[in-house]
């Protein structure tokens, strides 16, 4: 009986349920980041989309970064991606390659580097 009232109360409001779900997910999301010191904003070089809305991060209490994985794809756009995450909110892009370990130590080094990054920062 809940599941159906939830369900005539979205379709009353013009909602599918994937947008109920989808909305839940992302408001977990942003609950999850009180939990960590840094969040970070992960996208493949060859993403064809951007899944992240523009400055998504003010809502994160804590330093959000980017991630670019995939830069060694030879159908990859990193320039794209680095964007598309600036333009979410991370002032902080690392651009990586599992397959060669490009930019892994980079995104290690920077994580224990012994400063406190409980509050948003500015960085470079």
């Amino acid at each position: 009986a809940i599941k159906k009232a939830a369900a005539l109360a979205l379709e009353n409001a013009g909602l599918k349920a994937e947008d109920f779900s989808k909305a839940v997910e992302a408001k977990e999301a942003v609950d999850a980041t009180y939990e960590a010191d840094i969040v970070g904003l992960l996208i493949a070089s060859d993403y064809p989309y951007n899944p992240f809305p523009p400055c998504c991060t003010t809502s994160c209490n804590r330093e959000v970064i980017g991630i670019v994985t995939g830069i060694d794809k030879p159908e990859g756009n990193p320039d794209r991606v680095e964007g598309w995450l600036r333009l979410a909110g991370c002032k902080t892009v690392f651009r990586i390659s599992s397959f060669t370990g490009e930019g892994i130590r980079d995104i290690i080094a920077y994580l224990d580097d012994g400063t406190d990054k409980s509050t948003k920062g500015e960085t470079a």
